[in-house]
This record gives structure tokens, C-alpha cells and sequence, in this order.
């Protein structure tokens, strides 16, 4: 199931990313990756590294919590109250999905959480 469902998510994106490439090269617009910021990219990809760098040490929800913090704010640039507890209410709600619901086991880290 698992197999079946990635190769036809790999199908589809391939599908919508040529029908993006030849749309954009028929109506003369310039490179596609002209527009990307990216600064942000970079940023993007450098606090993913570090968040699986101390997902083991720091524990799931701490780490989660900075990472979606730090990821509101490069992005979205919302208040820091929004940031805050956004990133509270999208890293309890992942723990209570995937640790309680389905029973996936992550890292306690630190402080044991």
C-alpha cells in the first residue's frame, strides 16, 4: 500500500511539473527558479539539517517546536505571539497524532519529553 501510494504521488508530481515547465516556456516567462527567494531556501535547508542533527538529544517536541518556530518566522514573518503558538499547536498536535494515535516512538532527549 505504502509502495503503490508513493509511485503514483511520484507520477502526479512528475506529471504537474511538466505541465508547469511546458506552460511557462509557451507563454515566454523567463527561468522557472528566477523567482525563489533563495536566501530562504538556504535558511529552509540549513534548519532541517540541524534539526535532525539534535532531534536525539533534544527530544521531539523541543526540537519540533524550534524547528516550527524558526520556520514561521523565515517564512511567513508573523508576529512572534502567532509564532509561538502556532508552532505550540502544530508540534502538540503532531505528537498526539503520531505518538499517541499511531504509536510512533520519538526521541525523549533532554529533559525526557
Amino acid at each position: 500500500m505504502t509502495f503503490g501510494s508513493s509511485v503514483l504521488l511520484g507520477i502526479f508530481s512528475m506529471v504537474i511539473f511538466i505541465q508547469t515547465f511546458l506552460k511557462e516556456e509557451a507563454s515566454g516567462a523567463g527561468p522557472i527558479l528566477s523567482n525563489i527567494g533563495w536566501k530562504r531556501v538556504i535558511f529552509v535547508v540549513i534548519a532541517l539539517l540541524f534539526y535532525s542533527k539534535f532531534l536525539s538529544f533534544l527530544g521531539y517536541l523541543i526540537a519540533t517546536f524550534l524547528l516550527m518556530a524558526f520556520l514561521f518566522w523565515v517564512t511567513k514573518g508573523m508576529r512572534w505571539l502567532w509564532i509561538l503558538g502556532s508552532s505550540c499547536l502544530v508540534t502538540v498536535l503532531s505528537y498526539i497524532v503520531f505518538s499517541k494515535w499511531l504509536n510512533c516512538q520519538f526521541p525523549e532527549g533532554l529533559f525526557g519529553l
